[in-house]
C-alpha cells in the first residue's frame, strides 16, 4: 500500500525553507513518501523535528536522484546559494513535476535567478504560497504561472509551542530581544550586499543606545541559526558594565516569551514574534528602507530613539 503513495523529493538548505517545508513533511509523514536531501542549516531543524529518518545522503547529481527515485514531485525552498534550483531544472529535464515553496515574502524571482540571463529556465511548475500575502505576490510576479496555496503550517507549530512555554514561566523577565539576521556574511540573490545593511552597525546602535538611556533590564541577544554564538562577542565585551547582556538560551521562543520587546530587522522570526502577540519593532536604521514583512503588527522604526518611546525609556 505503502508504494501507491506520492513519492516527494525534498531539497532544502536555508533554515527558513526548511523549517516550512518539515512541518509539512511532519503533518503528511504517513499519507505521503519523503526523501529528504538536507543541508546547511535546514539538517538541524530536520533533526530537531524527529524527521532525522527521512534524511538521505547527498551522493548522487540531481539527475541521478531523479532517475533512481523517480519522484512524483521535486519540493524545494528558497536559498540564498539557489543550490535547489538544478534540482528544479533536472525535473524540467527529467519531465517530472516540481514546486518551490515560498516561505518568505521579499526576493521571489531573484530566487530563482533573476535577473541572470534564461533565468526563466529555473521556474518550476507551480509555486506554493503558505498565507494570503505570499500567494498576492507571487500572482503578481509570476503571471500565468500555477500558484497553489498549501497552509503555511511552520506558523501553527511555533504557536503551539510558545503557549506550551508560556505557561511554564512563572513571571516574563522583560527583556529586550535582538534578533539578528547575516546579512553581512550573506548577500542578496543579485550578488550585491542586501540593501547595504550591516547586522554589526544595527546592534552596535541600539545597544549604545540602550546604555547612553541606562536601561537596565536585560538584553538578550539571539543568533539567526547560520550565526556561531561567538559572532558578537566583541560588541558584548564593549558595553560589559554598561549593560546586562546575555546570549539567547537554548529555545528563542523561550526568550520571546520572557520578552518585553522583540527587535530585529525584517527576519521572519519578527512574524513569528508578532503571532505570538509580542510587541515586535523593525529596527532599521536607513531612512527610505522599510521592513517588507506583511503583518502590520510590526512597528517599523529608523531612529533608534523612537524605541525609547515605545518602551518608554
Amino acid at each position: 500500500m505503502g508504494k501507491n503513495k506520492e513519492k516527494i523529493l525534498v531539497v532544502c538548505h536555508d533554515a527558513g525553507g526548511s523549517e516550512v517545508i518539515s512541518a509539512y513533511v511532519r503533518k503528511n509523514a504517513r499519507k505521503k513518501r519523503f526523501f529528504c536531501l538536507v543541508s546547511g542549516p535546514g539538517i538541524k531543524v530536520f533533526k530537531r523535528k524527529g524527521l532525522k529518518k527521512f534524511l538521505i545522503p547527498n551522493n548522487k547529481t540531481p539527475k541521478g536522484f531523479l532517475r533512481s527515485l523517480k519522484p512524483d514531485l521535486v519540493l524545494a525552498g528558497f536559498s540564498a546559494s539557489m543550490g535547489q534550483l538544478p534540482f528544479i531544472r533536472a525535473a524540467k529535464a527529467e519531465k517530472t513535476k516540481s514546486a518551490i515553496y515560498i516561505d518568505h515574502w521579499t526576493d521571489y524571482r531573484r530566487g530563482i535567478g533573476y535577473p541572470e540571463e534564461n533565468w526563466r529556465e529555473n521556474m518550476p511548475d507551480e509555486f506554493w504560497a503558505g498565507d494570503a500575502d505570499g500567494l498576492r505576490i507571487a500572482k503578481k510576479l509570476f503571471p500565468g504561472r500555477k500558484i497553489k496555496f498549501v497552509k503555511n503550517l511552520y506558523f501553527i507549530e511555533r504557536k503551539k509551542e510558545y503557549n506550551q512555554i508560556r505557561k511554564k514561566l512563572k513571571k516574563p523577565e522583560k527583556t529586550l530581544v535582538f534578533m539578528s539576521e547575516p546579512y553581512t556574511a550573506v548577500t542578496s540573490f543579485s550578488g550585491e550586499p542586501f540593501y547595504g545593511l550591516n547586522e554589526y552597525r544595527v546592534l552596535d546602535k541600539l545597544l549604545a543606545y540602550l546604555s547612553a538611556k541606562k536601561f537596565r533590564n536585560k538584553v538578550v541577544i539571539c543568533n539567526h541559526p547560520s550565526e556561531a554564538r561567538s559572532k558578537f562577542d566583541a560588541l558584548i565585551s564593549r558595553y560589559a558594565g554598561k549593560l546586562k547582556i546575555s546570549k539567547q538560551s537554548d529555545s528563542v521562543l523561550k526568550d520571546i516569551a520572557n520578552a518585553q520587546v522583540v527587535v530585529g530587522m525584517m527576519g521572519m522570526i519578527l512574524a513569528i514574534s508578532v503571532i505570538c502577540g509580542k510587541k515586535t519593532v523593525s529596527f532599521i536604521p536607513h531612512k527610505g528602507i522599510n521592513c517588507m514583512l506583511p503583518d502590520k503588527r510590526i512597528i517599523r522604526i529608523h531612529d533608534v530613539r523612537k524605541l525609547g518611546e515605545i518602551i518608554k525609556l
